[in-house]
């Protein structure tokens, strides 16, 4: 074990060595409930889902809704379990925050509906997305959802979600791309950034760095946020400067303090910056500071998706609240809508997405825009 990984992954690991593999379960397979891992390892509850969520995405744990989490794979276990049809789940990255919050959206909607749901992870990569829908199939899922890895621009083969059907109704979500077709459920990204960016325009910026990811990737939404961008510059008669677009790889720390670095060293330097999300906007914040710069005071940084780990910050900055829960509880009730036969066209249900701005030195922030349960429909 790693003193390095993340709490949640050291407590994977000790969930797994001291429980799944010394006979630490019950006497039918069941692991202990959550509340009691929680008092086992003193940890809180959050880290313990997210550690079990990270055992069921790598296949050691089978969860069944009312009977608890099981060993995956013990023919006795299997037998015991309600058989019912199942929906596929598969996510980009399986443990990763954002996924998770969509998860809990699809197992609520499933479960009203009498559906199981089986979660597969893609590791970041296309074809292990690929792979992971073709085995939810083979193994009898009725209807699959799909988080999609972003694409990179020279695809290595044809993309199986463009050129061919996979067999039962399929929707997509967040990270689709409009060559894709199927049902796909979106946020407007474009939109919110519009105002993200308008917002900083009316406090005075004029020089605004826009962070993208990485440059051979096509990434939906970061993409739609810097049309959003692009239009606000025009609305307010500001060209926009190309040195201050830039791209950075995701989770990449040392890209991120590199592009920070860059733009300190800039004769006449961005007064503000939008990063691609709350953690990006987190390091950014934190490699200014190293170069004696300051978030809002010097470059005044925000971000994307109102994470948990950014709220914890003494300064807080502006966000947006996308609704993943939401997002996925909609999805699944349109492939449910789909698996029952109905003679649904391929649509894009765009969901709109509040700002939340807030104060220096504040930890309250200020929602304003639209409702985030409000869609559009775009046929």
């Amino acid at each position: 074990m790693t003193t390095g990984q993340p709490l949640y992954l050291r407590i994977r690991d000790r969930i797994r060595a001291e429980i799944l593999y010394e006979q630490g379960l019950g006497p039918d397979g069941r692991l202990p409930t959550e509340r009691e891992l929680q008092m086992r390892f003193g940890v809180s509850r959050p880290t313990i889902a997210k550690a079990l969520a990270a055992l069921a995405s790598e296949g050691e744990l089978l969860v069944a809704h009312g009977r608890g989490r099981f060993i995956h794979g013990l023919d006795r276990i299997e037998r015991q379990l309600p058989k019912r049809a199942r929906i596929g789940y598969v996510a980009s990255i399986a443990t990763e925050t954002l996924t998770q919050r969509a998860l809990c959206g699809i197992e609520r909607a499933a479960r009203q509906a009498g559906y199981g749901v089986v979660m597969a992870s893609a590791n970041d990569s296309y074809l292990q997305e690929k792979e992971a829908v073709r085995d939810l199939v083979a193994s009898g899922a009725v209807g699959i959802i799909i988080y999609p890895v972003p694409r990179p621009f020279e695809m290595p083969e044809p993309d199986y979600l463009s050129s061919s059907s996979i067999g039962v109704p399929l929707v997509l979500l967040d990270t689709g791309l409009p060559e894709h077709g199927h049902t796909q459920f979106i946020f407007d990204n474009e939109r919110v950034c519009y105002g993200l960016t308008a917002w900083l325009i009316e406090h005075g910026h004029k020089r605004i760095a826009y962070v993208l990811g990485d440059q051979g990737i096509l990434h939906g939404p970061l993409i739609a946020r810097l049309r959003g961008y692009r239009r606000a510059l025009a609305a307010h008669g500001l060209a926009e400067i190309p040195d201050l677009v830039v791209h950075h790889k995701p989770r990449d720390s040392r890209a991120i303090a590199d592009v920070a670095a860059r733009f300190a060293a800039m004769q006449q330097r961005p007064t503000a910056l939008i990063a691609t999300d709350d953690m990006a906007a987190m390091e950014f914040i934190e490699s200014f500071s190293k170069l004696g710069l300051h978030s809002p005071e010097d470059i005044h940084v925000v971000g994307f998706d109102d994470r948990e780990e950014a709220r914890r910050l003494k300064h807080q900055f502006s966000t947006t609240r996308p609704d993943f829960e939401r997002l996925g509880e909609c999805a699944a009730e349109e492939l449910i809508a789909l698996i029952g036969g109905e003679a649904l066209p391929n649509r894009t249900y765009v969901h709109a997405v509040p700002l939340v701005i807030r104060r220096h030195g504040s930890s309250r922030g200020a929602e304003y825009a639209h409702d985030p349960s409000a869609m559009a429909v775009v046929t």
